[in-house]
């Protein structure tokens, strides 16, 4: 499951939980209180005061750490109700011991005063889903390992089944195991396979054959070459070094910092967004903090009716549509309330509504399979399945061949 808390550190995005008190007892109960008290120690004691004021959202007036607590105290309560009462229902678990090495790995990282913070693979999983195959769900979470939970249709109640491995057949990337994405191979049902890596100079489409991690796939000569450094040349995200972006410059540099002239969010560096009324990068809002779009707000937060940056809705929670305010994973529904991402024949309005690899048809109001075209060289049994129109020989065959 993902994290629970986002707060935002001077300069910088943290993202997770934070340390408990030793004094105190940690379970679900808990964990909001000790959180909030943490974050808030870890801001009043590394930021200044203006940096304060733009994390927290407060006025001056107003402004405090016991504020800043009970402000996040209740920000988190918000988004902890929907776990709490699967816990409550034996449909959850909380996992103190994973929960106490998230907290002390939090804690190590905020006596540094870090300007930002690596995420903490451990502070994904302070829950665990218990309900086992068949069992009755509500959200994936609540079913245990892989399994995912699926609603039948409007209003019935969903059922933990388990993940297709290799070759199985889906409808998305979340149909499959980890490690393995929904593709449409060399048969009209899409299928669980792992993405191959190749190395530098091997050929590359980014679909089925993928670069390994420090390349990237050039794009004329569809090999993998290396990740480009600070102030290489740039066309793509992509092309850049890890921690570096694709500058308005055409250059790979690690982005704007907090204050500089920008024109896009793009160009700012992590954590920060584009504000048009300045043209300044600025420090992702959080919890309560006024805003105007939720491209302002962290990603855990939506920017809400009240121009309000609040905790996005959990499945079941009223919401509306457009404006980003469910869950990830999750969409606003026709009906008004956030539910998972439609199967197909899933009533829908937008794409977004649908599952991944389904789009919405404008015609029947329901979601469907997006066709998925092949590169040159794959195997094909029609034309229509290739990029480029040509199936010749059952192998999808470029534009410009000199055949007829």
């Amino acid at each position: 499951m993902r994290k629970l808390v986002v707060i935002l550190a001077c300069g910088g995005l943290l993202a997770g939980a934070a340390a408990c008190t030793s004094s105190s007892r940690l379970d679900e109960l808990t964990w909001c209180e000790q959180v909030a008290e943490v974050e808030c120690r870890w801001v009043y004691s590394c930021c200044n005061v203006g940096e304060r004021l733009t994390l927290t959202g407060l006025n001056a007036h107003e402004e405090s750490e016991p504020t800043c607590r009970a402000q996040l105290t209740a920000a988190c309560l918000d988004e902890w109700a929907v776990p709490l009462a699967s816990i409550a229902a034996g449909r959850l678990s909380f996992e103190a011991e994973t929960a106490d090495t998230c907290l002390d790995t939090m804690r190590t990282m905020a006596s540094q005063c870090p300007t930002k913070r690596e995420d903490v693979d451990e502070c994904d999983h302070v829950v665990a889903g218990r309900v086992g195959v068949d069992g009755e769900c509500a959200y994936d979470e609540e079913c245990a390992g892989q399994a995912r939970c699926r609603r039948l249709g409007a209003g019935a109640s969903g059922r933990c089944y388990d993940k297709a491995g290799q070759d199985g057949l889906c409808e998305s990337s979340l149909d499959c195991q980890d490690g393995l994405f929904c593709y449409q191979g060399t048969m009209p049902q899409y299928v669980c396979v792992a993405i191959p890596t190749v190395g530098p100079g091997d050929a590359c489409n980014g679909v089925t054959l993928s670069c390994d991690q420090g390349y990237y796939c050039e794009s004329d000569s569809d090999t993998c070459e290396p990740q480009k450094a600070s102030a290489e040349s740039c066309s793509a995200q992509s092309e850049c070094q890890e921690g570096l972006v694709c500058e308005y410059t055409g250059r790979c540099g690690a982005g704007l910092g907090v204050g500089q002239t920008c024109s896009y969010s793009q160009l700012c560096a992590a954590g920060l967004y584009c504000d048009t009324t300045v043209d300044e990068c600025t420090a992702l809002k959080t919890s309560g903090a006024t805003c105007y779009s939720s491209a302002e707000c962290d990603p855990a937060l939506y920017c809400d009716s009240n121009d309000r940056c609040s905790s996005r809705r959990a499945p079941g929670e009223n919401c509306t549509s457009g404006n980003g305010s469910c869950q990830e994973y999750y969409a606003c529904q026709p009906r008004g309330n956030c539910q998972a991402r439609g199967d197909v024949g899933s009533e829908c309005y937008t794409d977004d509504q649908c599952l991944e690899r389904l789009e919405c048809n404008p015609d029947s109001r329901i979601c469907e399979m997006e066709p998925l075209k092949l590169p040159a060289g794959s195997f094909c049994l029609e034309s229509s399945a290739c990029e480029s129109g040509k199936c010749s020989s059952n192998e999808c065959i470029a534009f410009c061949t000199g055949e007829g």
